[in-house]
């Protein structure tokens, strides 16, 4: 192996490719991924029109229309800058090409930055889904920040009745509702519906939502699947059931997307993930995850590094919406 894995450029490309399935958030953050330099996110709100235009006499000038709105935001991008120190052992693994000590050691390797990498990502997963919520707030290890994406209140919507009161709730009258505000105020329809498990455990045992059940499928079988086909019917909206979260230091597991939400979005273009430089000098600013290694003498060690700017955006922010449901 000759020590490949650990040169700067290897060490970079392979934080950037490592597959994360099960973090949805941050699958379809890398699609709208926005390459930019520097570790200040600029971005603007825009207020899509929702006119129509007009048929026009052939042969006429063209009827003018008005630009859209927008609004300017800013905001220093979130920083990420961690390490771990491989063992004795597994470096001295490493440093034995083609033996089966030094294949073990090169997996050894890939484990420990796969975790440290796998650390980042969930830090990442965690600020696409607290976007979603209309506000990012942290305030530890000396970092502070506090940005307001501009959600209007109506698209921060609370269940007249909690889910949790499973006799007396309608979330599918909420559903509804909540999806007109979408369609009225985003011009576009609606087609995703992201809950945590325990939020789909309101919904099977919502007293309304088995009696419509009885009375289309008249059966409970299958009851997960049922009420997938029921509000994709009512409403064109997929359930997307997520309850993948993180453990932080100290505390308990926390999922990305709490029991207590219900979030429903239009389309995959509301929003953008913008990547700054690295602050790394071996970077050379270039923006994206960076990574690299390096040797301490005594003790003898070596410590493996990543580092990652970046800060999802609410582009358009009436095309979204997160509702309090218990």
């Amino acid at each position: 192996m000759n020590n490949t894995i650990f040169r700067t450029e290897v060490m970079t490309k392979l934080v950037q490719k490592f597959p994360r399935p099960n973090l949805i958030g941050l699958e379809m953050a890398k699609k709208r991924s926005v390459k930019i330099s520097g570790q200040i996110a600029k971005w603007d709100v825009i207020h899509n029109s929702r006119n129509m235009a007009p048929l026009t006499v052939p042969g006429a000038e063209a009827t003018p229309t008005g630009l859209m709105s927008k609004e300017k935001k800013t905001s220093e991008m979130a920083y990420t800058r961690v390490k771990k120190t491989l063992d004795a052992q597994t470096m001295y693994w490493v440093r034995q090409p083609g033996t089966e000590n030094a294949q073990e050691g090169e997996q050894a390797v890939m484990r420990e930055l796969n975790d440290l990498d796998f650390m980042v990502d969930q830090r990442n997963e965690w600020l696409f889904w607290q976007m979603h919520t209309g506000a990012l707030a942290y305030d530890e290890n000396g970092v502070k920040i506090d940005i307001d994406y501009g959600v209007a209140a109506s698209h921060k919507p609370t269940a007249a009745v909690l889910w949790s009161d499973t006799a007396n709730a309608d979330p599918l009258a909420n559903i509804t509702a909540w999806c007109k505000v979408i369609e009225e105020d985003g011009g576009v329809a609606p087609d995703k519906l992201y809950l945590h498990r325990t939020a789909m455990g309101y919904l099977k045992d919502n007293v309304k939502v088995q009696a419509m059940l009885k009375n289309l499928f008249k059966s409970s079988d299958g009851i997960t699947s049922r009420i997938k086909e029921l509000i994709l019917a009512d409403t064109g909206l997929e359930i997307i059931v997520y309850s993948a979260g993180y453990v932080p230091v100290g505390g308990s597991f926390t999922p990305h997307i709490a029991a207590n939400k219900a979030i429903i979005t239009a389309g995959d273009d509301y929003f953008d993930y913008q990547e700054g430089s690295s602050l790394d000098i071996k970077a050379k600013g270039r923006p994206g995850k960076f990574s690299k290694s390096f040797e301490v003498e005594d003790p003898s060690e070596r410590t493996v590094l990543e580092e990652h700017y970046r800060l999802p955006v609410l582009t358009q922010v009436e095309r979204m919406a997160c509702a309090t449901i218990a």
